[in-house]
């Protein structure tokens, strides 16, 4: 799960200036999509942190809203439409 946030943080534009602009679409506004993942992201490093243990379903949860958020970015020209390569750990 930790991997799978320190990627998120590295991999999506949370910081990007470009995003940061309002394009007058609000069904898929660039930002608060950020942020509402950004959001989930903290609450997951908090829970971390206090012991708690991500099921599967937990993780794959996750991996699917950041997905969803790169899609939607890659959507609107603001990504790379082909989403980072996976990893091995």
């Amino acid at each position: 799960m930790r991997h799978l946030i320190a990627r998120a943080r590295t991999s999506l534009p949370f910081t990007d200036p470009e995003i940061q602009t309002c394009t007058g679409r609000c069904d898929v506004c660039a930002t608060k999509l950020l942020e509402a993942l950004a959001i989930e992201l903290d609450d997951w490093e908090r829970r971390l942190d206090e012991g708690a243990k991500p099921t599967l379903r937990d993780l794959s949860d996750l991996a699917r809203a950041c997905r969803q958020v790169w899609e939607t970015l890659a959507a609107e020209g603001l990504v790379e439409p082909n989403a980072p390569s996976r990893q091995s750990t």
